[in-house]
């Protein structure tokens, strides 16, 4: 179930609360979060909320500071996405007016589960840089190239998603044994991966905004139906083997990483990409 189903919507007819404690807690990409903590009289409910940065929690009376952390801990991602949407990625404004005027386009782009924010800056060479710190992703290029910046992230995007899975099936293939026939690339939403009876994967276009320990669950049960072509209980019985928190990773699935409509190898067509060289050089 996604939390953000999961929790309750705030409403104006709730029972009042009172203010308990504060916690600050570390998020995945290691910035601290203040959290409020307040007591209500309803039971068995639970609700976040947000003022400004602060994170609002209200929790049950008599909730333990052990139940607490857990709920913030099991909702850390959610946390995270909703907080990459409201608070600007750099605070002083100075920085944010240069970033404004560089700003290539208004919605983020994730990597490894996190968003990053688009810039340009000019520059005689063509080169693209990974500010993980301030979660940037600077085009460095001439005025003429900048014009086609989505052809170009594109295509560095595509090319950095199919190394990654080439990474990721090489490192499967030294543990199991076990590799695809032929590995695609689809613009498929309805589902992350499947393998066909000829071994041939195909992978979602839409997993590259993934943390690579997603992506590692996403290969391996894939492979998993090699040898178990159901659901069966051999076949969780091997997945869980060489990935026992998987269920971490199956979790992280129901987190939803958008990209921008202009980033899009398919240009909106039911099309696919293949893995290259694999049959040859890797296998």
């Amino acid at each position: 179930m996604h939390p953000e189903k999961h929790l309750k919507a705030a409403t104006t007819d709730l029972a009042p609360t009172k203010y308990l404690m504060e916690i600050n807690f570390q998020l995945a990409d290691c910035r601290n979060l203040k959290a409020l903590i307040y007591q209500g009289t309803a039971k068995n409910r639970y609700r976040l909320d947000w003022t400004g940065e602060t994170l609002l929690l209200h929790v049950p009376r008599g909730t333990a500071v052990s139940t607490v952390e857990k709920i913030l801990h099991r909702h850390r991602r959610w946390i995270h996405n909703r907080l990459s949407k409201t608070v600007p990625i750099v605070q002083n404004f100075e920085q944010n007016h240069k970033i404004e005027k560089a700003m290539l386009s208004p919605d983020p782009i994730f990597l490894d589960g996190t968003p990053y924010s688009l810039l340009w800056e000019e520059s005689d060479q063509t080169a693209i840089v990974i500010g993980h710190k301030n979660r940037l992703l600077l085009l460095k290029s001439t005025q003429e190239i900048k014009t086609h910046f989505p052809v170009i992230i594109t295509q560095w995007a595509i090319r950095r998603f199919l190394d990654k899975i080439r990474d990721i099936l090489l490192f499967w293939k030294e543990v199991l044994a076990l590799c695809p026939q032929r590995v695609f690339i689809r613009p498929t939403r309805s589902q992350w991966g499947s393998m066909s009876r000829n071994q041939n994967m195909s992978l979602s276009w839409h997993l590259s905004g993934f943390e690579e320990k997603t992506l590692r669950y996403i290969v391996l049960h894939e492979l998993a139906h090699i040898p178990f072509p159901n659901h069966s209980h051999r076949f969780w019985a091997m997945v869980r083997k060489h990935m026992p928190d998987c269920q971490e990773a199956k979790r992280d699935l129901r987190n939803f990483y958008p990209s921008p409509s202009w980033l899009d190898p398919f240009n909106g067509k039911r099309q696919s990409l293949e893995l290259p060289e694999w049959n040859g050089k890797f296998r």
